[in-house]
């Protein structure tokens, strides 16, 4: 990571669960068809605590890595407070975007050179 990156201050992604084989299948399998449309490009996954959101969140960020699909995410966690605090979350995406897309790290880095 560069320089300009680090200055993100992005929280450092603490691995959860993903999702037990033959779960949540329809809801994953409604994000993967998401990915491949052009329409829109934010996925809000939201729900009330203990539903699965982070499992599911792992589960499609474990998926995508791997492949040309930019995507990240951010969770809250009662155990670390980093997460609940409002301003970490731009940067926090920002970064893992910037890990999985050069021409998206390219333009971030510009912009923090800019204005710093």
């Amino acid at each position: 990571m560069t320089k300009s990156l680090i200055l993100l201050n992005p929280v450092p992604h603490i691995s959860s669960s993903v999702c037990s084989e033959g779960t949540r299948t329809e809801i994953l399998q409604q994000i993967q068809q998401w990915t491949q449309t052009t329409s829109p490009q934010l996925f809000w996954l939201y729900g009330q605590a203990g539903t699965g959101k982070s499992a599911i969140s792992q589960s499609i960020f474990s998926r995508f890595q791997a492949t040309t699909v930019s995507c990240a995410f951010y969770t809250c966690s009662k155990t670390q407070v980093e997460l609940h605090n409002p301003l970490n979350v731009l940067p926090t995406l920002c970064s893992q975007l910037c890990a999985h897309n050069n021409r998206y790290a390219k333009y971030i880095i510009n912009q923090i050179d800019r204005n710093p």
